[in-house]
């Protein structure tokens, strides 16, 4: 009887064995690429990525490398996107501008925030 538990605990460490990789392998953060949304309310007319926005509430979707902006649940534009991290999580979602330019998409309470590229 106790060949047969040794057996099964030896093929019980195997198993533990052969799952370690698995469970040890690195995973990406929740941070790397995360997909987030906010609703911004723009007061005055600006551009984003070569479309002009006028004042109302927008949805933005960033997603990857891309980001999206829609209105009343339709897509008005869309560009690419590059993450950047911030030291603090801002209070609020905003936006930064050169001139009318959406350059910028801060998300409320997230380090991350995206550069909007240009046409």
């Amino acid at each position: 009887m106790s060949r047969r538990i040794f057996a099964q605990f030896m093929a019980l460490l195997a198993v533990m064995a052969m799952s370690l990789p698995v469970l040890a392998a690195p995973r990406a953060s929740k941070d790397s690429a995360p997909t987030l949304k906010t609703t911004l309310i723009i007061s005055d007319p600006v551009t984003f990525a070569g479309t002009q926005l006028k004042p109302g509430n927008y949805d933005i979707v960033a997603r990857d490398s891309k980001v999206t902006v829609s209105r009343d649940g339709q897509k008005i534009a869309e560009a690419d996107a590059e993450w950047r991290d911030e030291q603090r999580a801002p209070h609020s979602s905003s936006i930064v501008l050169d001139g009318n330019q959406v350059k910028e998409v801060h998300f409320g309470g997230k380090t991350k925030y995206i550069v909007v590229s240009q046409p």
